[in-house]
């Protein structure tokens, strides 16, 4: 290691995206392998001591954006695609465990609140593990009186995709429940 982590997302500040810094910041806190332990405050932490460097004004304000616990940047890039429309709050890799299978799993963008979560479907989703894991996490929440949004690359690029998905998305989470559904 040249620098540590958080010097590296600094110096990046000055040559990239307010987006692509928020990725770069959730990158560094994988849930699988975090470069930063101890989350966002870390993050404040060496803002409070580097007073002085030409990427200040893009960290301060990405600072409060990055999320522990992410698996991967599209999923980063779809949550804050989600907030620029105004789905605010999520959750990243919202832990569950199911107590029919025992099984633990985790959903990428949840938004609890609004009784939602979104799976972003890449290339590994094909294999027939995955594939068979993902369904029945979507069982699970369906069964919590969840919905469960598949979203795909083509979504993210595509605006006339990814407006036919939010519309969707408004649609059910605005649409009343069913007498018991609560």
């Amino acid at each position: 290691m040249c620098v540590h982590p958080l010097v590296a997302w600094e110096q990046m500040a000055e040559w990239i995206s307010l987006e692509e810094l928020v990725v770069l910041g959730d990158s560094l806190m994988r849930r699988q392998r975090s470069f930063v332990p101890g989350g966002v405050r870390r993050f404040e932490e060496i803002l409070e001591t580097d007073l002085n460097f030409r990427g200040r004004k893009a960290c301060m304000k990405a600072v409060s954006m990055p999320r522990s616990g992410t698996d991967s940047s599209q999923e980063t890039r779809l949550r804050l695609l989600m907030e620029r429309h105004g789905l605010t709050g999520a959750v990243v890799n919202m832990k569950t465990c199911d107590p029919v299978s025992g099984k633990v799993s985790y959903f990428d963008i949840a938004y609890p609140q609004y009784g939602f979560a979104l799976e972003y479907h890449g290339r590994q989703h094909g294999l027939h593990e995955t594939w068979t894991h993902d369904i029945d996490k979507v069982r699970f929440l369906f069964r919590q009186n969840m919905y469960v949004f598949g979203v795909k690359a083509e979504d993210t690029k595509n605006e006339r995709k990814m407006n036919e998905l939010l519309a969707t998305i408004f649609t059910q989470i605005s649409a009343p429940r069913l007498v018991g559904d609560e």
